[in-house]
């Protein structure tokens, strides 16, 4: 059967996520916090399609530091 929640939820993705390839960030460094490490490479990948270069912090402490250094 269906599962509860989940009628429609493609509908609330954003269309970026279903187009990154839209985005042109090459050249630009985004630096991502997130402490869910498959979150992390699911964001990383799809950042890449953009050709963003990532830099990844597991938390905000450690996304800081990595800021301003």
């Amino acid at each position: 059967g269906e599962q509860p929640g989940v009628k429609g939820r493609e509908d609330s993705v954003p269309d970026a996520l279903h187009h990154p390839e839209d985005f042109d960030f090459h050249g630009k460094t985004i630096l991502l916090a997130e402490d869910n490490a498959i979150n992390r490479e699911i964001a990383c990948e799809l950042l890449a399609v953009t050709g963003a270069e990532t830099e990844t912090a597991q938390n905000g402490k450690e996304a800081v530091a990595l800021f301003e250094n």
